[in-house]
């Protein structure tokens, strides 16, 4: 199995935010993580201002910002130009 690297992880959490907020462990499912391998990643993107973290009916829930979504589409624009 191909390993992901973090970058193309991250982006996939940013994809997926962006289409819904979401709560830790159903985001982690998401993109194909285990709950513990996710929380760093969900940590490093609020840290860097791209998600933010609220709450939903007493839960925890992880939403795309702005910069977020800046960020995600300029990725996804540089990828279609360089995938393979």
């Amino acid at each position: 199995m191909k390993r992901r690297s973090d970058i193309v992880i991250m982006m996939q959490v940013l994809e997926q935010v962006r289409r819904e907020p979401r709560g830790p462990t159903r985001l982690a499912q998401s993109v194909n993580l285990s709950f513990d391998k996710c929380m760093p990643y969900l940590r490093s993107l609020e840290q860097k201002g791209l998600i933010a973290k609220g709450a939903s009916e007493g839960r925890d829930v992880y939403m795309i910002t702005q910069v977020g979504v800046d960020t995600f589409l300029e990725w996804e624009r540089l990828w279609e130009k360089l995938k393979p």
